[in-house]
């Protein structure tokens, strides 16, 4: 069984599951808030300066972004 780790909000937001992300930075390139950061091994969402407008979960082509329930 594999775990699949993320930082997940502990509001409604997005997160980014770390075993699903392959790096493409994708997601940073079409946040208007640049709320992504990459300097881990896997992107992570800033909440704080976060809009939601869905963004990142889009263009991501592994389905890496996750919506927060």
């Amino acid at each position: 069984m594999t775990t699949t780790h993320y930082s997940k909000p502990k509001s409604n937001g997005y997160y980014v599951a770390k075993d699903e992300c392959i790096g493409c930075r994708r997601c940073i390139r079409v946040c208007p808030q640049g709320c992504i950061d990459y300097s881990n091994v896997s992107a992570m969402i800033i909440q704080e300066n976060c809009l939601h407008c869905g963004n990142c979960m889009s263009t991501c082509p592994v389905g890496a972004v996750k919506e927060s329930e």
